[in-house]
């Protein structure tokens, strides 16, 4: 396995803002955070094969070495921090604004390793022209081949053999989708990795549908209640008037007070109330100090105060705004605005559409679901709000041919790539149940037939029927903190409680998605950094043990 020292004028290092991508699809910009510039250039090339268990071709994976510097925090030893990196690109980024270098010199750590997921950003195989080519490609897309990458990018930095960094022990690090790659990697190649932290990590989300009967909605409104019961009510309350206006007809109300790009009719009503339940999720679960994905800082408080202060359809719309439109870019919500989402650049709409087709997928594609779902009709249209996803072909054509005269690579590599995931083994049943039903109105189901019969058609896979994270798996390691937070909807899919001495959870209050992983920021919570101080407290007894 070669590993290439050439940053071919890859990095980017820059001071100010910095840009962090999450799970969920949400970007983070902020100058408070307290982001490091990288310098000297840390971006290399490492060669991987295409499929670990078969010898058929090779690609650059982008991975970042970053020696740590002694500082008088702690004398280093030979501890090496991995990022896993998760379903984004940008690798030169993402690592500069997360925690790890804080614990770097807390933990007396001698280098900073992250990895680029395989097939996102400009990790991918060269020259795939070919629709052939790039379903063949796409087929290595596995859980396996996957860890397999990181893990051979550990093994070449602090193996016995290595020049870099022999015989050191790794700790990996993940947000999410990273948070649930690094307990697996733990759980999957102990001999090489030593320790994990796995941040609103779902490790039970994947091939479980028995958790989606209401999960994610019901848990949103429990979120809700809990946090401020007065803003709760507020928000139910005209949740129950969008859902009156619609049994009145009131079309042209709705669309006024909620500023619908279309006057909703009768089978829109599916679509535009989870367009409404979504925002809601994604106000408290991206709940940050500091501007997130052009949403404001503490959303959450920014939405309560307004909806106890305005009229329930002016709370909700502000609640949209806060949501998905707080650069004030869109001049209206809702599925016939693609061009001027597209056109906005504006990361929490865009984020919002691949959010919302984990239920495109079951609930608004009639040729997989019937015409009607606890008593809201479906669209007769293609996949829910698909204008927002153009990669995504609206034909039943199989999945080679739907992509025949496209650019196979570079816009669509975060669509299709993450799309092939969430089909094969990271399924994200995003529903509702009672909770969801009495608070929102509505309790989308989960239909787990049609979401394999999609996925089937459009890519040749379907989901995992087990999850890869059972509590067997967690009973026979070591050494894992999970980490869930009180705002955060992902963690009803993560653990609840401790399962071992070393394999522990910590509940985080009053914090966001990922938010004890990313860097410190002057506005963060108190709670938020407890947390952190006390996983680095967790990871010194680890490291001081042996």
């Amino acid at each position: 396995r070669r590993v290439h020292g050439n940053p071919s004028g890859e990095m980017r290092g820059q001071k100010g803002a910095f840009v962090w991508l999450f799970c969920w699809c949400l970007v983070v910009v902020s100058a408070s955070l307290n982001c490091q510039p990288l310098q000297p250039p840390s971006l290399f090339n490492f060669t991987q094969e295409l499929d670990h268990n078969n010898n058929n071709g090779t690609f650059h994976q982008r991975i970042q070495v970053i020696p740590v510097p002694p500082s008088g925090a702690r004398a280093q030893r030979n501890v090496v921090l991995f990022y896993a990196g998760p379903e984004n690109a940008w690798v030169d980024y993402t690592m500069p604004c997360t925690a790890l270098f804080s614990w770097a010199s807390q933990l007396g750590a001698v280098a900073l390793i992250g990895a680029e997921h395989r097939f996102f950003g400009k990790s991918w195989p060269d020259n795939i022209t070919t629709p052939d080519e790039y379903a063949r490609v796409m087929k290595t897309l596995t859980l396996d081949n996957i860890l397999a990458d990181y893990a051979a990018v550990i093994r070449a930095y602090t193996g016995p053999a290595s020049t870099f960094y022999p015989n050191a022990r790794v700790i990996t690090f993940g947000g999410s989708y990273g948070g649930f790659l690094s307990a697996m990697m733990r759980i999957s190649y102990p001999d090489l990795v030593y320790g994990a932290i796995a941040s609103a990590a779902p490790v039970l989300l994947t091939g479980a549908p028995e958790l989606a009967n209401g999960t994610w909605f019901d848990t949103v409104a429990d979120i809700f209640s809990t946090s401020d019961p007065t803003c709760a009510a507020a928000l139910s309350k005209g949740m129950q008037l969008v859902k009156t206006l619609f049994a009145q007809q009131q079309f042209a109300a709705l669309k006024s007070s909620l500023n619908l790009c279309a006057t909703p009719t009768p089978t829109s009503q599916y679509r535009d109330t989870l367009l409404l339940m979504h925002a809601a999720s994604l106000v408290p679960q991206f709940n940050y100090p500091f501007k997130s994905a052009d949403k404001v800082p503490f959303a959450f408080s920014a939405v309560c105060t307004a909806f106890k202060n305005l009229q329930p359809l002016d709370g909700l719309r502000n609640m949209l705004d806060i949501a998905y439109n707080n650069s004030g870019k869109l001049t209206c919500f809702g599925s016939s605005s693609p061009a001027s989402l597209l056109s906005s650049s504006s990361s929490s709409a865009l984020s919002a559409s691949h959010f919302l087709l984990q239920h495109a997928r079951s609930l608004d594609f009639p040729a997989y679901l019937p015409p009607t779902s606890r008593g809201i009709a479906t669209s007769s249209g293609n996949l829910l709000l698909s204008p927002f996803v153009f990669p995504i072909p609206s034909s039943s054509a199989s999945f080679p041919r739907s992509f025949a005269g496209k650019n196979l690579v570079g816009d669509i590599s975060f669509e299709m790539s993450w799309f092939y995931i969430t089909c094969s083994f990271f399924l994200m049943p995003i529903a509702g149940g009672e909770r969801s039903n009495t608070f929102f109105g509505f309790a989308p189901p989960y239909n787990l037939d049609a979401i394999n019969k999609y996925c089937f058609d459009k890519f040749g896979v379907t989901g995992q029927p087990t999850p890869p994270i059972n509590a067997t798996a967690l009973s026979a390691t070591s050494r894992i903190v999970f980490s869930n937070m009180h705002f955060d909807p992902v963690k009803a899919f993560s653990i609840q409680q401790n399962v071992s001495e070393t394999v522990v959870l910590l509940m985080i209050d009053n914090a966001g998605h990922t938010q004890d992983v990313i860097a410190y920021d002057t506005a963060e919570q108190a709670e938020v950094t407890a947390a952190r101080k006390r996983e680095t407290e967790i990871m010194n007894s680890w490291l001081d043990a042996e």
